[in-house]
């Protein structure tokens, strides 16, 4: 009888050991299959948009120096390339990785985003790793602040991170997309090639405030210009500290702006962001389409609309170095809704110059 018992034992244990194994494999499987559906270093992977054919950023011809020659002149002018793009948030992680891997291959130094959800950061984050060379930065999130928020990217092998922050900007006058609040999204870089500050803010303004350029009758158009007068009061504070020295740094301004550029040229009115910000052409802030024009199609291809802006600050110090626009893109075929913007710099620095024995800077021209 034991001999049967131990023969019928046997027979018992071995399909449990069968089905065991059987249940491990398929856990195996199992877990490889979440980790692919999970991981968005796998996902990304299952989409990939053609490369941005973009010619690499270079500096202007170094004009002529007269009598006296102009030393290291081509030295003095370095080129940056930076870049605006809203990622809509409901997009599936594969596609909104294929957008961002598509601006972060087409030699840009930093890049602003909008519409960074909380779990989108953290994709960003884990698929960027260590090993990329890029870095997000990604404001603190709480329920009520940053719901959909401002964040950056940007080249570590051009640009090393000094500071960074938020500033509020101003209630949100719609409830629609479930924003409570309006911020200001900063960083302080150090230009590695150049040793000179560069300051980025990302913006994001309320939608539905205009009809072909003119003010829609709702809290949005009162919420933006709140929005734009704390974007030109907090500016000066960033960059105050920097201007008791000799150099406060340039400073770049990207978002959406939920305004037709183009329209807004035409109507002018005062809440909106041409009068408010740009002053008719005349500064502080001076947007891509005031230095170059339209030369894209507009960047919200459903609205027809020239909405995403990129703008420099133009009220610097004596003696710093002079930024400006030199091209702009708008590449088409991304997932997003929106088409992000690409403006090639050039600054400009004091260059040197021969007169007797001495050596005095001179502006570039």
């Amino acid at each position: 009888m034991r001999t049967t018992d131990k023969r019928q034992w046997h027979s018992v244990r071995r399909p449990h050991r069968e089905t065991a194994v059987v249940i491990t494999a398929a856990l195996i499987l199992l877990a490889g299959l979440v980790t692919v559906v999970l991981s968005p270093r796998a996902e990304r992977s299952t989409v990939k948009l053609p490369p941005l054919a973009l010619p690499t950023p270079a500096v202007p011809s170094p004009p002529t120096a007269g009598p006296d020659p102009v030393l290291d002149l081509v030295h003095k002018q370095l080129p940056l390339r930076v870049a605006t793009a809203n990622i809509y948030q409901r997009l599936s992680w594969p596609r909104a990785a294929a957008d961002l891997e598509r601006l972060m291959e087409a030699n840009i130094d930093v890049i602003g985003l909008n519409e960074i959800t909380p779990g989108r950061a953290a994709e960003i984050k884990g698929w960027l790793g260590d090993d990329k060379g890029w870095h997000l930065y990604a404001p603190p999130t709480t329920p009520t602040r940053f719901r959909v928020s401002n964040s950056l990217l940007w080249n570590d092998a051009r640009l090393r991170l000094l500071d960074s922050g938020s500033e509020f900007g101003s209630h949100s006058g719609t409830r629609k997309y479930a924003v409570d609040s309006r911020w200001i999204t900063w960083a302080k870089f150090k230009i590695k090639k150049s040793g000179t500050n560069l300051y980025f803010l990302v913006t994001h303004m309320d939608p539905a405030v205009e009809r072909r350029g003119v003010p829609r009758p709702n809290a949005t158009v009162g919420a933006n210009a709140v929005y734009m007068d704390r974007l030109k009061s907090f500016v000066p504070e960033l960059t105050k500290a920097a201007k008791s020295g000799s150099s406060a740094g340039n400073v770049v301004i990207v978002g959406d702006w939920n305004v037709n550029a183009l329209a807004d040229r035409r109507v002018q009115a005062a809440a909106m962001p041409f009068v408010r910000l740009e002053g008719r052409g005349e500064g502080p802030i001076i947007s891509n389409y005031t230095a170059l024009g339209f030369s894209f199609p507009p960047t919200s291809p459903k609205s027809r609309r020239w909405i995403d802006y990129i703008a420099l600050w133009s009220d610097l110090p004596k003696g710093n170095p002079e930024l400006s626009f030199t091209k702009q893109y708008s590449p088409k075929g991304g997932y997003s809704d929106h088409n992000p913007v690409i403006a090639d710099l050039v600054l400009k620095y004091p260059a040197l110059r021969k007169t007797g024995s001495e050596l005095l800077p001179t502006p570039l021209q």
